[in-house]
């Protein structure tokens, strides 16, 4: 989608590149979708960014932060998407009188 392309890639996962809806952090410090690393670290003890073994696979919730942030900005692309879809009609100089 145009959104999943015009997107920051901090917002995307680094397995899937699709953007996070549940994101959670890793020891390596960086963040994934959380369905994502279950699915790699069944299948692998290292990081998917950087190589390493990783300390440990406790994932920290980064639910609230990371969500909040992609959220929010994602919404006001929206908004403003639409602000400018809909305006596209509408004389700009705000004169909408007819000569």
């Amino acid at each position: 989608s145009d959104e999943e392309d015009n997107a920051p890639d901090w917002y995307k996962c680094p397995i899937s590149r699709l953007i996070m809806r549940r994101p959670v952090q890793l020891s390596d410090g960086h963040s994934y979708e959380k369905k994502e690393i279950k699915k790699w670290l069944k299948r692998s003890n290292k990081s998917p960014c950087t190589g390493d073994i990783l300390e440990n696979t406790n994932m920290t919730d980064n639910f609230f932060t990371l969500r909040s942030i992609i959220q929010d900005d994602m919404q006001k692309k929206r908004r403003l998407n639409s602000t400018l879809s809909t305006s596209s009609g509408k004389n700009l100089s705000g004169d909408n009188t007819v000569a």
